[in-house]
């Protein structure tokens, strides 16, 4: 008959610090069939970041595929785009943002979840939450989020 092994006590389980696991760069969105329900409307989404209504280039890599289209509004936390490509809410992809910064463009890399998803009869309009960042890129999208935002609202161009 095998014995258990002792489990740690309570007090040495309060003292390990909890393991932080970085999650993995998307490459391929999940292949099985879509649950019931899994499209989502964006109005039924509840959001916690402020989105600013900026059109900005972007490109989409999902399914070893990649895309260009138009940013239909950014926060820090996500984009939503349109696209003839459908997606499934949980796909991951990869988000390149083409971000104008005075006569150049920065390029700012993002892997993403698709979060949303809207039937638009003949194209598809998703959101995705942005999950992690290149090293400096979300600093970067936040101060010209804040410069975008700042310019618009004083009738300016991005």
């Amino acid at each position: 008959m095998a014995k258990n092994k002792a489990s740690p006590t309570a007090a040495s389980a309060k003292r390990a610090a909890p393991a932080r696991v970085e999650p993995p760069e998307p490459t391929v969105p999940a292949t099985a069939p879509p649950e019931d329900g899994k499209i989502a409307h964006p109005q039924n989404k509840a959001t916690r970041h402020l989105r600013a209504p900026i059109e900005i280039r972007v490109e989409i890599t999902a399914r070893s595929q990649s895309f260009t289209t138009t940013s239909r509004n950014i926060a820090i936390g996500g984009i939503s785009f349109e696209s003839s490509q459908e997606f499934r809410v949980g796909d991951l992809v990869n988000v390149l943002l083409y971000i104008p910064v005075k006569k150049e463009l920065d390029l700012l890399k993002v892997a993403s979840e698709v979060v949303w998803v809207e039937d638009l009869q003949g194209s598809w309009m998703a959101g995705a939450a942005f999950r992690k960042f290149a090293p400096g890129d979300e600093r970067r999208l936040r101060a010209w989020l804040l410069e975008s935002v700042r310019a618009q609202r004083a009738g300016q161009s991005i």
